[in-house]
């Protein structure tokens, strides 16, 4: 892919390492969702998960009533809004068969699949699902599984794919909201407008509210679109949820530049500082972060400052030219000018 300015691939990225980081807090929200380890006190943690377990075993063997029966008695014990509408999912597809709108052999296919989830075996998943979706394509249920599957094996374009396919048939649904937020400019093969972005993100964020990494992701969409205000306001907001979540590192960077478009040098230039400290110099943030310093302390005629920053630079951008710097730190100042120009 080709990138029009240092700017544009560093973007890029970014959001591809978010993506990355994102993938671990996906994998531990499918195990909790499979388990469903949170309810009240008369069904402890080990006895629901045991119940769940007996449900899909009940599911697989055919046995769809007792499965049906365990579930609703599960049922009333979840808290967590993602376990519920796994639990709520699991009784739709039983409700399905029995409206005679899916055979025998996609509902037991579907419980395979969430038994490998359980288990952490997504590639077990995503045969069994695919089996049961080619079964049943009118079905969008097994789609949205699909997509999280594939989402866990990093094939995002797949994931995106039938994410998209479960938004056209329920717009509100949270888990396909959660990854086409996530899969946002991650991959050139997922065709993803920053607009339809922000609609997915703000879904995902009503999902799951607590989330950094949706937080995260949200913030990046309304900088991508020029709204530097609520960027800054939901990076804030992620960082206070978790302020060591892995993505959070890189959005040092971005911040930094919304609050340079908005006149706040200096905490422009403790955003920065941040992106720095967490991104080595010789790192693709890093040379970006010092680059965007070169210009804040020009602008502000410490020159003294400029001279240090693009000096490490020189010191950490392994066999860069002294033209490929100043080219460099051109592109980042031309991008930091079009931003404040544009009033964002």
């Amino acid at each position: 892919m080709e990138y029009k300015t240092d700017l544009d691939k560093l973007r890029h990225s970014c959001s591809h390492v978010m993506a990355q980081a994102t993938r671990l807090t996906f994998v531990l929200l499918v195990l909790t969702t499979s388990i469903c380890a949170i309810g009240k006190a008369e069904i402890t943690p080990d006895i629901k998960g045991g119940l769940w377990v007996e449900a899909e075993d009940a599911a697989i063997a055919g046995d769809f009533e007792k499965a049906e029966s365990i579930l609703r008695k599960i049922l009333p014990t979840i808290t967590d809004q993602l376990e519920m509408e796994s639990a709520n999912d699991s009784l739709e597809i039983i409700n399905n068969y029995k409206q005679g709108l899916l055979n025998t052999e996609p509902v037991v296919y579907f419980f395979k699949a969430m038994k490998y989830f359980g288990a952490g075996d997504y590639e077990g998943a995503i045969v069994e699902l695919q089996n049961a979706a080619d079964l049943a394509p009118s079905i969008w249920l097994l789609q949205k599984y699909l997509a999280w599957a594939y989402f866990t094996t990093d094939n995002l374009e797949k994931a995106a794919y039938y994410a998209q396919k479960v938004i056209e048939k329920n717009k509100e649904d949270g888990r396909a909201s959660w990854v086409l937020c996530i899969t946002y400019g991650t991959d050139e093969k997922v065709s993803v407008k920053p607009l339809e972005a922000l609609e997915y993100c703000k879904r995902a964020e009503m999902v799951m509210p607590s989330d950094p990494y949706v937080l995260d992701k949200l913030a990046y969409v309304y900088f991508e679109l020029g709204d530097c205000s609520s960027a800054l306001l939901n990076f804030k907001k992620a960082m206070e949820i978790d302020a060591d979540c892995p993505a959070l590192k890189f959005s040092y960077l971005f911040m930094g530049m919304c609050a340079h478009s908005l006149g706040q040098s200096q905490e422009a230039i403790d955003y920065f500082h941040e992106a720095i400290k967490l991104n080595p110099g010789h790192t693709e943030i890093g040379l970006s972060a010092h680059g965007f310093l070169v210009t804040i302390y020009t602008n502000l005629e410490d020159h003294t400052r400029a001279s240090a920053e693009l000096q490490e630079i020189k010191d950490n951008c392994d066999g860069c030219s002294e033209e490929q710097v100043k080219e460099m730190v051109e592109q980042l100042k031309e991008g930091l000018t079009k931003m404040a120009g544009r009033g964002i």
